[in-house]
């Protein structure tokens, strides 16, 4: 690996897909480019902040806060539930 090293950094950047490093056959490791491991970390935190809304929802009394509260907090005046926005 050590003389292909170049090579294989190349490739994984230009292929922007992992690449899985066999030693004696079998699967130890994987190799992603910068872009796309950050992008998995992103995946990964908006699915625990999703995780998270979620479990705030459910059980409001720990600290969560509905959307007309934080609206009224801010003096923000949210669009009554009968209007639908067009795109």
């Amino acid at each position: 690996m050590r003389e292909n090293a170049l090579a294989l950094l190349r490739n994984v950047q230009k292929k922007e897909e992992p690449t899985i490093i066999l030693h004696r056959s079998k699967p130890q490791a994987v190799l992603l480019s910068l872009k796309e491991y950050l992008k998995l970390q992103e995946l990964l935190e908006d699915y625990a902040d999703a995780l998270e809304a979620i479990e705030m929802e459910k059980n409001p009394e720990e600290g969560g806060q509905s959307l007309e509260e934080v609206a009224k907090e801010l003096g923000i005046r949210l669009p009554s539930k009968n209007v639908s926005i067009n795109h």
